[in-house]
């Protein structure tokens, strides 16, 4: 059985239900200024567990991932890392620095056209560092065929084309610099929401590793912020032409699809809060104070 954060992308439990696992969410607890909270795993879960798959959320941090890992290393669990929203994070992981996607035997990345690094199209790619369980990722990318025309396992068409490549290729020198803009752009919407006296009612995103001496303590792929009058003030923000996202608004366990496994409005209640109050706010390299002071006059004109 495959434990997944019930706050998540939606194709990460489809992915094992489709390799028929059963899938079962996690028992983490959110609060509401982190991304996932302190982390309770329960042990009569372990001998039902046999992977783990942790996403580093739509804030572009590796926040608890360390917790994670020891889950994994006390009872011998796979963790399978979704880096998709964190390429180029920074986490002080024992003796190094580690990167998202590093920090389990498998982690995945996204180069969706609006993801920190993104394609033309879709794109994606897997990294991990055991040479046995790469090639066998390589087998299933195509068709399950090693060699030509010769297939032990069923597979699927999973190449990055050779476009999509040359696109990335063409950005990866840029995705530090990028990332530094992205946390200058962060850095100005605190500041100005301290001036404006928001800074306690908005509830901003957390940087837990910024004083620890990490270049990219954060990517900030998404600048998220949390509200009770969340759709009021998207409304709001619509009328003054101001483009707002709402990542996500259920949790998986809301879902119809997961009906079957047997969760219900109520069990999970911080995801649920969670999914009534956040909003992010535009954030990109490239944009101007002058749009984020917008911004925020705009929403500081429906809080007054």
């Amino acid at each position: 059985m495959p434990l997944s954060q019930r706050r998540t992308h939606f194709l990460l439990p489809p992915d094992a239900l489709r390799a028929s696992a059963r899938d079962h969410f996690s028992p983490t607890s959110i609060r509401r200024r982190t991304t996932f909270g302190h982390l309770r795993f329960r042990n009569a879960s372990r001998k039902l567990v046999t992977l783990i798959r942790t996403a580093h959320g739509k804030r572009g941090t590796e926040k608890k991932s360390a917790q994670w890992f020891r889950i994994a290393e006390r009872y011998r669990l796979v963790l399978i890392e979704d880096a998709a929203q964190a390429i180029g994070a920074e986490f002080p992981s024992r003796e190094r620095i580690a990167k998202a996607g590093t920090m389990g035997e498998v982690g995945f990345f996204s180069f969706y056209p609006s993801k920190n690094l993104g394609a033309a199209g879709d794109a994606g790619m897997i990294v991990c560092g055991d040479e046995q369980l790469a090639q066998k990722l390589r087998t299933f990318r195509e068709h399950g065929m090693e060699p030509r025309y010769f297939h032990h396992v069923i597979g699927g068409n999973f190449r990055l084309d050779e476009i999509q490549a040359a696109i990335l290729a063409a950005k990866l020198p840029y995705l530090e610099k990028w990332a530094a803009a992205r946390r200058a752009a962060a850095d100005f919407y605190g500041s100005e929401f301290v001036r404006v006296g928001l800074i306690e009612t908005i509830a901003p995103p957390t940087e837990p590793y910024r004083d620890r001496g990490l270049t990219n303590h954060h990517v900030y792929h998404q600048y998220v912020i949390r509200t009770p009058m969340r759709d009021a003030l998207r409304e709001h923000l619509a009328k003054r032409e101001v483009e707002t996202a709402i990542y996500y608004p259920l949790g998986l366990h809301e879902q119809k699809c997961f009906a079957y496994l047997g969760y219900k409005k109520g069990d999970f209640l911080e995801t649920e809060r969670a999914a009534r109050e956040t909003l992010a706010l535009p954030i990109y390299p490239e944009v101007s104070r002058e749009a984020q002071r917008y911004v925020v006059s705009a929403i500081a004109e429906f809080l007054s």
